[in-house]
This record gives structure tokens, C-alpha cells and sequence, in this order.
């Protein structure tokens, strides 16, 4: 266990506290800030290398050609569904006539409705298909530029995006713990361990209680946390 000056009041306390012992500031928070805060002075500082002026350059313009194709797709996916239910339908004709072999009339209606059809779905799906692999190989030539990058560079930025992960994280745990799930079954039918309950529980039973530093219990399997 080493010691660390507290970022507010400037005294030693262990490095592993959640607050400061003297002032109360939590620690480990503002550390979390601090190292975001050099890390995108880093990674500003950084943009004024050649090199990544030159990456972000590409970048950009990659985005922006993925930012276009996902435009077109966008604006296919409604003549896709317009034909696409009338060629189902003039596909369930042809379906009915084989049954009906002799009703030459609904047949050939059904073969040259599926035929208008389906050859202008089958094209669109192609060209929506084509389009969203497109911006597959955008986003991956990306990352294989990004990893060519020196190595100074590269650790500046993947320490931003280490931190920038942990922070989602975290944001995403606060929001899931207003709605805790049991971790043994998964069930939402839980309740909070009140401190009365627990100063209860071990008093009764002692150190072996099994509410003892815990803070929910699942009504349906009994486990505690």
C-alpha cells in the first residue's frame, strides 16, 4: 500500500481510499477527472503532429463516406419494403397455381408479377448490401491505419479511449443499479437490506449473518449482496 497526496488538501493518505481521511474529498473521483483531463490535453497536443494531422484528415473523410453511404441505405430500406410486399404476394399466387394448373390467366399474372417484382427487390438488396460492406471495410481499414500510427501516438490515444470506455461503464452501472437484478437467479423481486435489519440480523446471529456488508436480498432465492 503506497501513499498519495490528496488532490485537494495535499496530505499523504493510502492510495487505495475512497476519500480523504482529512477532508473528506473524494479521491478516487477526482483522480478519474484528472486523468481524463490529460488525456485530452494529450490527445489535442498530439493533433498537431504531422502524422495525425494526416490520419485525422482520412479519417474524416472516411467518416464522411460512411456518413453517405448509410444515407443511401437509408433511403432504400423504403422502395426495398414497397416492392418487396408485392412480390411476396404475386410469389403466394404462383404458390396457389400449383394447385391450380389449369387457371392459365392467375398463373401467368402470378409469374410476370413476381418476375417485375423481384428482380428490382433483388437489385436494391444488392446495392444496400454492397453499400453496408462498404462501410465495414471503411471502418476497419481505420483501425489497421490507426495501429500503423507510432507508438507514442498510439498510447496517447488508447489511454483516451481506455478512459473514455471506463466512464460508459460507469454510467452504464449507475443506470443498471436502479434496477438491480439478483446475480444468482436474475430476478428483479428484491428489497433493500435496511441498516436496522442488518444491525439486527448480526446482533442475533454474529459475524456469521448472512447480511452482514450486504445491501440487497432476492425474495425469490434468498440470496444476499
Amino acid at each position: 500500500m503506497a501513499l498519495v497526496n490528496c488532490p485537494d488538501c495535499n496530505k499523504e493518505i493510502s492510495d487505495s481510499a475512497e476519500q480523504c481521511i482529512h477532508c473528506g474529498c473524494p479521491v478516487k473521483v477526482v483522480q478519474k477527472e484528472q486523468n481524463r483531463q490529460r488525456a485530452n490535453k494529450s490527445v489535442e497536443d498530439i493533433n498537431d503532429n504531422p502524422v495525425m494531422i494526416k490520419f485525422n484528415e482520412y479519417k474524416d473523410i472516411c467518416r464522411n463516406e460512411i456518413s453517405k453511404n448509410q444515407e443511401k441505405i437509408d433511403k432504400l430500406s423504403l422502395p426495398l419494403g414497397i416492392i418487396g410486399v408485392p412480390a411476396i404476394i404475386f410469389f403466394v399466387i404462383m404458390i396457389f397455381t400449383l394447385s391450380h394448373p389449369d387457371d392459365s390467366t392467375i398463373k401467368t399474372i402470378g409469374l410476370f408479377g413476381f418476375l417485375a417484382t423481384v428482380i428490382p427487390v433483388c437489385v436494391l438488396a444488392y446495392i444496400s448490401s454492397s453499400l453496408e460492406n462498404k462501410n465495414k471495410y471503411l471502418l476497419y481499414d481505420m483501425e489497421q491505419t490507426k495501429n500503423t500510427l507510432p507508438k507514442e501516438l498510439l498510447d496517447v490515444i488508447k489511454n483516451k479511449e481506455k478512459l473514455d470506455n471506463q466512464a460508459r461503464y460507469e454510467t452504464l452501472a449507475r443506470l443498471s443499479s436502479k434496477n438491480p437484478k439478483c446475480p444468482h437467479c436474475q430476478s428483479t423481486s428484491i428489497k433493500r437490506i435496511s441498516t436496522t435489519s442488518r444491525v439486527i440480523s448480526t446482533s442475533m446471529v454474529g459475524l456469521g449473518s448472512k447480511k452482514l456488508g450486504k445491501s440487497f436480498e432476492c425474495k425469490s432465492c434468498g440470496y444476499t449482496w
